[in-house]
């Protein structure tokens, strides 16, 4: 496998809704776990609604985009229906109020 440069990347995550929690707290850890193995360094949550189907995490990541992707959907605590998209972000960019943390972040990485 090879490696990419590294980028900044935001990872839009879009579990299906099966309208209880135990899917998230019961399933999220493996797919957090697959996150943190393709971040250089502790990726940050940068929004996630109130019931974490939908969650997005800024990270630095030297693999291509789609290994990162086909990883989460082998992951077993996927389902048929979740959703994801990853996106690079530049060195444009802008974290206005209630955005510092994610700012601050995309600053200093």
């Amino acid at each position: 496998m090879t490696e990419n440069k590294t980028k900044r990347a935001l990872l839009i995550i879009k579990l299906v809704n099966d309208k209880t929690t135990d899917r998230v707290v019961q399933g999220f850890p493996a797919i957090k776990k697959v996150i943190d193995r393709f971040s250089l360094g502790e990726p940050l949550l940068a929004f996630r609604s109130n019931d974490f189907f939908l969650s997005g995490f800024y990270m630095n990541t030297g693999k291509p985009f789609k290994v990162i992707i086909a990883e989460l959907e082998k992951c077993p605590s996927t389902l048929n229906g979740d959703s994801f998209m990853i996106v690079e972000i530049g060195q444009d960019f802008l974290a206005a109020q209630g955005f510092t943390q994610a700012g601050n972040w995309l600053q200093h990485h």
